[in-house]
């Protein structure tokens, strides 16, 4: 008997933080909902989703060179490519 009671207050804990959540949710729903009914919620949200500008706006996109690797770069290649590529580079 004792460990039905146990088990369903337990239950009963965990349907709460349940609820308690689902109510969280619910509110944050609500919020997105609003930000969709105005022009500037919908332009946003066009904006993020498809990654397109409107008439006048510019694009920058930033390179990390610290990133970027190349297959000429010496300190991936082989010992004996990078002999070669002096080589080459001698007789130029």
């Amino acid at each position: 008997m004792v460990d039905k009671g146990w088990e369903s207050s337990e239950r009963s804990k965990d349907l709460e933080k349940r609820a308690a959540a689902l109510i969280l949710r619910e509110e944050e729903l609500k919020g997105n909902i609003a930000r969709l009914q105005t022009e500037e919620g919908v332009r946003d949200e066009i904006k993020e989703k498809f990654s397109v500008t409107e008439e006048g706006e510019y694009v920058a996109v930033i390179v990390d060179d610290r990133k970027v690797s190349s297959s000429t770069d010496g300190s991936t290649l082989a010992w004996y490519k990078r002999f070669w590529n002096v080589i080459m580079l001698l007789n130029d």
